[in-house]
């Protein structure tokens, strides 16, 4: 649950250091909001799907919620990337 709370914080906090980073290369923009959307899947999506299973103790109606859910996330966020050139979109 920790690691979930410093993922959620460093999401917050990377973008603004990264575009206040002088000289940065553009291709380290498009490469750092592809690698940022993939952080999104694992924090937002994988992690509170694998407390589900873990709390509901593999479940398999939990089970399927969580595959669910993180499918969705996934869908939500391969639309974003496909559909922008610099990354998914914020929330």
């Amino acid at each position: 649950m920790s690691l979930n709370v410093a993922a959620s914080l460093a999401d917050i906090v990377d973008g603004p250091i990264a575009r206040s980073t002088p000289g940065r290369h553009p291709a380290f923009a498009v490469v750092g909001s592809k690698l940022d959307c993939y952080s999104d899947i694992v924090s937002h999506f994988v992690v509170p799907a694998s407390l589900l299973m873990h709390f509901s103790d593999l479940n398999a109606l939990c089970t399927a919620l969580a595959a669910v859910y993180v499918c969705a996330g996934i869908l939500r966020h391969v639309s974003s990337l496909l559909s922008r050139p610099t990354g998914c979109s914020k929330k």
